[in-house]
């Protein structure tokens, strides 16, 4: 599946495939008898899928013109990162702050607490690879990966520890990850209602973790073809002077939704997102698990809501309005809270 994926994740492998039909239905068509008409399908298939194909990669030509990376391309390991680097360095004596937000999400989606930081800290927005204007780097992609990627393009941009790393949700998780197997380089981690692990080995949503990985895979197939809407966005980006870097025009999930037809952007989640489901998680759980004390001393904060009701009305859209709903809304509270447990020095904050 990796070398699919490395295909897949090419924008021009929906012309490759279409192209390949159209030439297997061409040479049909000079057989004679049933295989003659038979070949009428799969080349009028590929002139299809051609022409979206090339349609999709008209987009991205027009997508990667009107967006073009607001920070610096740097390599890792023969692929190129995006990392977004602004603020003064060592501000007030404080670390460099690494943002990552939740899901498989460009650095981008965190880019208006960036904009408010700045001015008064080292803030950095890093693209994990595939996502916003980072290639895709190689398959397959796991956390414990991208825990080194994310060090070395960070090293690479020219960017000094110690570091600050603040992760939403599933970037909460690689935060902790870094902070685990980089103790050196980090000086505090803040959790903003991260994942943990044990929600997708004991928790009761495993269909809706599976849909994740089946959705990316089906918009990465729809995205190579060109079916998706043809409306973009207006430009994002507009360099304002030295001292205030980068200012956009478009809020962030546009501006992620934009750059995220690339078909990088589907095929790095569905290979990151086998890491949500329990088969997935079997072998990479030891890579990734952030166990109790793990993280020594390490400054953690733990931020998230006290009693959040939409944590119950969650549980129940997944096993339905019954007792059972109560325990798995118990148990989703449970497990976030023993991200506490990862270091001796932890800070509740509601």
């Amino acid at each position: 599946m990796d070398s699919l994926f490395t295909f897949l994740s090419k924008d021009y492998s929906g012309l490759l495939i279409g192209l390949a039909l159209l030439m297997l239905g061409v040479i049909g068509l000079r057989r004679s008898g049933i295989v003659r008409r038979l070949s009428v399908i799969p080349a009028l298939l590929g002139v299809l899928l051609s022409l979206g194909a090339a349609s999709h990669l008209l987009r991205v030509s027009i997508v990667d013109n009107r967006f073009p990376p607001p920070g610096q391309m740097v390599d890792v390991d023969g692929f190129d990162m995006h990392v977004l680097a602004e603020g003064p360095e060592g501000a007030k004596g404080k670390g460099t702050v690494v943002w990552f937000p939740g899901g498989h999400a460009g650095g981008i989606g965190f880019l208006d607490l960036h904009q408010q930081l700045r001015a008064e800290a080292r803030s950095v927005l890093v693209d994990r690879p595939g996502t916003g204007w980072s290639d895709t780097g190689p398959f397959p992609r796991t956390t414990a990966r991208e825990v080194d990627e994310v060090l070395a393009a960070l090293e690479n941009a020219g960017e000094k520890p110690p570091y600050i790393f603040v992760g939403h949700s599933f970037g909460g998780l690689l935060a902790a990850n870094i902070a685990r197997r980089y103790p050196e380089k980090t000086t505090a981690v803040v959790l903003l209602d991260a994942t943990p692990l044990d929600v997708i080995f004991y928790g009761r949503d495993k269909d809706g973790l599976r849909s994740l990985k089946k959705s990316e895979f089906y918009r990465g197939l729809r995205s190579i073809f060109g079916l998706y809407p043809w409306a973009l966005p207006q430009p994002a980006f507009t360099q304002a002077d030295t001292s205030n870097g980068y200012t956009s025009s478009l809020p962030a999930f546009e501006i992620l939704k934009a750059i995220g037809i690339h078909s990088r952007t589907a095929f790095a989640g569905v290979s990151i997102y086998q890491e949500l489901t329990p088969e997935g998680l079997i072998d990479r759980a030891w890579d990734t698990v952030v166990f109790d004390g793990a993280l020594g001393d390490t400054p953690v904060y733990l931020v998230a809501p006290g009693e959040d009701q939409s944590t119950l009305a969650y549980a129940k859209g997944v096993v339905g309005d019954n007792p059972e709903a109560e325990r798995f809304a118990d148990f989703l509270t449970a497990t976030r809270e023993r991200y506490m447990q990862v270091s001796t020095n932890s800070t509740r904050v509601y």
